[in-house]
Order: structure tokens, then sequence, then C-alpha cells
């Protein structure tokens, strides 16, 4: 879809309509062999830039880049929701609150600093994740969505795809002292 796409804003641009941008840049990428981490350093940057535009141009961005981040599993998020806050959607809806998954609300900022303590120096998304499916599982939060642990900045980065494999219920990822040493410290929070 991507491909076909950008031949038809390539085929715009060349008659001298107005294009997508974004779409004829990331076809001019593939022949050169561009990888998707290239790809991903060029966008950033860009989609920075384009915050600065009106909102007019930014939906002509954000439309391509959404197929393009369901093509590479969700390796965009970062800049779609960049773009998404920038034209405020989803923030009509229901502005979500730092920690809008933690059960009682008056723990909420205790649970949150120790999910942040678990992360701090932790690198591997197996071992991100861990505090927080611990805090599920000592029932102090419920499970929450990615764009709920997005929404609160001081959490560490973590892809879509491994927070959502760590925190499913169904699994079973962890099983070792560490990770019950964290569900026993959560249940002492509250």
């Amino acid at each position: 879809m991507l491909d076909i796409c950008a031949k038809k804003e390539q085929e715009k641009w060349l008659k001298g309509k107005k294009t997508n941008l974004l779409t004829c840049e990331l076809e001019s990428m593939k022949p050169d062999g561009t990888t998707e981490a290239e790809a991903s350093d060029f966008l950033h940057p860009f989609l920075q830039q384009v915050c600065e535009y009106s909102d007019d141009t930014i939906e002509k961005v954000l439309n391509p880049l959404r197929d393009l981040n369901e093509q590479y599993s969700g390796k965009f998020d970062k800049e779609v929701i960049l773009l998404k806050r920038k034209l405020g959607v989803g923030c009509k809806v229901m502005p979500l609150s730092a920690g809008s998954f933690v059960i009682e609300e008056k723990n909420a900022s205790s649970i949150i600093s120790k999910i942040q303590e678990f992360q701090k120096g932790k690198k591997k998304p197996k071992d991100l994740a861990m505090p927080v499916r611990a805090a599920m599982d000592a029932g102090v939060i419920r499970r929450p969505s990615f764009v709920e642990y997005e929404a609160v900045a001081v959490l560490a980065d973590i892809s879509k795809t491994s927070f959502e494999s760590y925190t499913n219920p169904v699994l079973k990822p962890y099983d070792d002292d560490a990770f019950w040493d964290m569900i026993n410290t959560f249940r002492h929070i509250v």
C-alpha cells in the first residue's frame, strides 16, 4: 500500500501538484538500501519540524505514517503519538491522569515512583516491563494500555510489542526471586 501511495505522490510531484513529502522521501530511501533504523533516525527530526506546521499539513503526514507504523508493527509509535498530541487527537476524549491504571488513586504517586525506581538502570524491554507486571500481579494496578503507560512521562520507554507481551496476564514471562520481591514490595505499599 505504501509503495502504491508513494508512486502516486511521486507522479503528482513530477506534474507540479501538491504531494505528501514524507511518502516521497521514504520511497526514495528504499532503492538506496536504507535500513529501518536509518529511516527511524530520519523520521524523528523530520516530524519534529512538521509539528511547527499547520494542522492540515500535520494530518497529511500523519495518515501515511500510520500506514507505515502498521507495516512495521508499531516501530514508529512515538512519532505517531507526537503528531497526534500536536493535533490534540485522543486528548479531547478524556485526558489521562498519571497513573490512571492504579487501583487506589491515593497510592498512585507511590506506585509510579516505585515502578520508576525498579526500572532505573535497566535496558532490556523484559527488565523494564517487569515492575509493571509485578505491580499487576500484586493487585495494585490493572493492566494498563500502552497509551496509558506512555502517558506517564517518568516511566521508561518500551516498545508497544514488548510492553503488550510482558504485561499479558495469560503469559508468565517472570518467575525469579527478583520478580517475587517486587510483588511483595508493591503489596506493602497498599
